[in-house]
């Protein structure tokens, strides 16, 4: 009776796992290396589908690249201007 009852549990556990969806992201990049001025450019299309109850007032992006920018709190370091790398956004829009 033990085992049949833990077992009913856990059916029933696994399957509200499944009532829940999780959130996604979806990537797409469009890229172009210029080789003679060390430049990557391009676009993004980046879709995300919230499924929880709760309300985004924003969506927060981590562009690692920009914490070795001169000038960055981040990296005390001083940088050649030559071998800067950093990760400019132009625009975003829904």
């Amino acid at each position: 009776m033990f085992k049949k009852s833990i077992l009913f549990f856990l059916a029933i556990f696994s399957l509200t796992l499944f009532a829940f969806k999780t959130n996604r992201s979806d990537y797409f990049f469009d890229l172009r290396l210029d080789d003679q001025k060390k430049e990557i450019g391009g676009y993004a299309i980046i879709n995300y589908k919230n499924f929880s109850q709760d309300t985004l007032d924003k969506i927060v992006f981590h562009l690692y690249a920009n914490y070795f920018r001169n000038g960055s709190p981040f990296f005390e370091k001083k940088v050649d201007p030559q071998k800067e790398g950093f990760t400019q956004v132009d625009s975003i829009f829904e």
